[in-house]
């Protein structure tokens, strides 16, 4: 993690002994998903994702309060914030639009998630919405937080 990151988390209120972040290995390789952990294990998961071009950690203001009742995960989207830039060949929406969902379907494996909340913005909020029509079983809750959507090629 990068230390302006870890800076930003110090300011959440959590305790840093509570805070953990990984690099959670995805298709394989030496690419990865930065993740991170905060509060409780003991309570529900609220799994975090961020919008086009920032990072899990940008959630730091309502992290203490989330946490009073759930056990946070946050990540960075594929290609941002601190997780891997991968190769990258896909040359059409629906081609780009699968290899997010199997990076998000190959991280939640990799952490044995299942059943949790999740909640997204923006363009996050886009990504998740299509990873629950796909994998509907593994999400208890979807919340979608003014999430992006175009409807035809500008």
């Amino acid at each position: 993690m990068k230390a302006a990151e870890r800076n930003l988390l110090s300011y959440s209120g959590i305790p840093s002994d509570k805070i953990e972040v990984i690099k959670v290995p995805i298709f394989d390789s030496e690419d990865y998903v930065s993740t991170i952990m905060a509060g409780d294990k003991s309570k529900p998961t609220l799994v975090l994702v961020h919008g086009f071009a920032g990072s899990g950690a940008l959630f730091y203001k309502v992290m203490r309060g989330l946490a009073e009742h759930f056990y946070l995960i946050t990540f960075d989207i594929i290609g941002m914030g601190c997780s891997s830039r991968v190769k990258f060949t896909s040359t059409n929406y629906v081609d780009a639009n699968a290899f997010m969902i199997r990076v998000i379907e190959e991280w939640r494996e990799n952490l044995k998630l299942t059943d949790f909340y999740l909640a997204a913005h923006s363009y996050g909020g886009y990504l998740c919405g299509l990873y629950a029509a796909w994998k509907p079983q593994h999400i208890k809750k979807l919340l979608l937080l003014s999430p992006l959507g175009v409807k035809q090629r500008p």
